[in-house]
């Protein structure tokens, strides 16, 4: 460390103490006198009382760094001591008892049992406070067996069908399904059994109270506990940087996940603070406690208004247009913006989980992206003698670049701009380019000497490049246009034939006009 507590470079830091200084001592920051970069210092264990900072700086590259403001606003990156903050020790200490109990079995189901059942006695002595009223006290014993046989029935049901089992801290709709479900198939076996016993009177409603009761008391428990321990989590495991603030586009189920998992995972130090759709249904509402503002053309003005860090987009099944649409609109903000995997594409294993990725072209093609089967390419090509017509063009040219890789026996460059083909020969001697190649200076309206080219060639794979692609320009140049498109295609193709040429390819222009890629007009 040198003086001042400054760090030589930017970079976290991992302090080691002399001896042991096990504790986590998250939120503790030091200012770099070489560029102002605020780090953050953690411990690596979390038990002793102190930290103390005169032990040894090792620069660990493995943390991340949080690049803040200049050393002169350090004050005001500093989080404010907060409830969450002082309350970190108990929460920690509490976590590593919970999570003990977890890793027992046995403990685990001894004490979910105990909760269950302490839900159901309390359930029952309320219903049965509200059912009796004053008469609560007239059959002390017959109200005791009937609430032991309406605790045992619960208990049992949710042996039965799993209710016990649940993890609470994961607790959603579907485990609030089956605990009515176990709740009910108790009701239904505690009322026959007090029919049957006769203990007390009005025994339907004391059951339908009681299930009520027990249904709302065990969900609400699950959903408390649930929430404290997110809470719990994101306290604990807290690294000190400042979170980023993050405005999602999509309020639909890709988006719902999204800020789902954003508040479960605290390391990410990041924090969803509005959510953007263009339904005006669902505008005004709140998806996962985060409020919808507004459409996607609002969206400069609300990354301003919530002093947003970064853009994410969480539209899986948005069109081409409606992506490029949003990207427009994120451009627009001068915020970093990234886009959500497809929760199906992660099902299925084409895209990693809890990934965040850059727009890719893929994403505005609006179809799906043709993938080369290259080793069937490779297998075509290899030992192919190939001509390629128009070859010194953009198409041409790249074309070329492409089959050289391929492992051909020879390739004949044809194009009558003998500049370009010149640049083309020397590209290719640059990059050593072990296939032999020969240039010709032709017009492919010149059947005769093409076919003689050809067959000079022994050509087995033709490819034609050659040809006016400017719809624009070539629209006041009709005649030229049919010379070189129609009447030139035309005598490569007879010239091909003629040659004994075994495979044509023509790379076809029409779709100039209304084109699904950027090589349209």
């Amino acid at each position: 460390m040198t003086g001042g507590g400054g760090v030589g470079r930017c970079s976290a830091v991992l302090v080691r103490s002399a001896g042991s200084c096990p504790r986590v001592h998250a939120g503790l920051r030091i200012a770099s006198r070489s560029c102002g970069t605020v780090v953050t210092v953690l411990c690596r264990s979390d038990r002793c009382v102190t930290c103390p900072l005169g032990g040894e700086i090792v620069v660990n590259p493995a943390l991340s760094v949080h690049k803040s403001r200049p050393s002169s606003q350090i004050a005001d990156t500093k989080s404010p001591v907060t409830a969450s903050r002082l309350l970190r020790p108990l929460w920690v200490a509490v976590s590593r008892v919970l999570d003990e109990i977890a890793a027992r079995r046995a403990w685990r189901r001894v004490l979910v049992a105990g909760l269950e059942a302490g839900f159901a006695l309390v359930s029952v002595s309320i219903a049965a406070a509200i059912v009796y009223s004053g008469e609560f006290w007239r059959w002390p014993e017959q109200l005791l067996i009937a609430g032991l046989i309406v605790v045992a029935s619960k208990l049992l049901a949710g042996l039965v069908t799993g209710a016990l089992a649940s993890r609470w801290r994961y607790v959603g709709i579907r485990d609030a399904a089956v605990i009515a479900r176990s709740a009910l198939i108790a009701g239904g076996a505690s009322l026959i059994l007090l029919h049957w016993l006769q203990l007390v009177n009005t025994s339907v409603r004391l059951i339908a109270a009681d299930t009520t009761l027990y249904v709302l008391l065990s969900c609400g428990m699950r959903l408390a506990a649930r929430r404290l321990h997110e809470w719990a989590r994101r306290t604990v495991e807290w690294s000190g940087t400042p979170e980023r603030r993050a405005v999602i586009v999509g309020a639909g189920e890709a988006g719902a996940a999204l800020i789902k998992s954003i508040l479960a995972s605290p390391k990410l130090s990041m924090h969803p603070v509005a959510v953007v759709d263009d339904n005006v249904n669902k505008q005004g509402s709140r998806l996962h406690e985060v409020p919808i503002v507004g459409s996607v053309a609002d969206l400069p003005h609300i990354a301003e208004k919530y002093r947003a860090d970064e853009i994410i987009i969480a539209i899986p099944s948005a069109t081409s247009g409606q992506i490029n649409r949003v990207v427009d609109a994120c451009l627009a903000t001068d915020l970093p913006f990234r886009i959500a995997p497809d929760p199906e594409d992660v099902l299925d294993g084409r895209a990693p989980a809890g990934t965040l990725r850059d727009v890719q072209a893929s994403d505005l093609l609006g179809r799906p992206q043709a993938d080369l089967d290259l080793d069937a390419l490779r297998a075509e090509m290899r030992g192919a003698r190939i001509v390629i017509t128009g070859a010194a063009g953009s198409i041409g040219s790249e074309l070329t670049r492409q089959l050289v890789r391929l492992d051909p026996a020879l390739i004949y460059l044809v194009d009558r701009n003998e500049n370009d083909l010149f640049f083309l020969c020397e590209e290719l001697e640059r990059r050593k380019v072990s296939v032999p190649h020969v240039e010709v200076i032709l017009d492919v309206r010149d059947e005769r000497r093409l076919t003689r080219v050809i067959r000079e060639a022994e050509a087995t794979h033709v490819f034609h490049a050659a040809a006016f692609k400017h719809v624009p320009l070539m629209e006041f140049h009709l005649l030229e246009a049919v010379e070189n498109n129609v009447l030139g295609t035309w005598s490569v193709v007879q010239a091909a034939r003629a040659a004994g040429a075994k495979k044509f390819v023509l790379i076809s222009s029409d779709k100039a006009v209304r084109p699904s890629s950027v090589m349209g007009a």
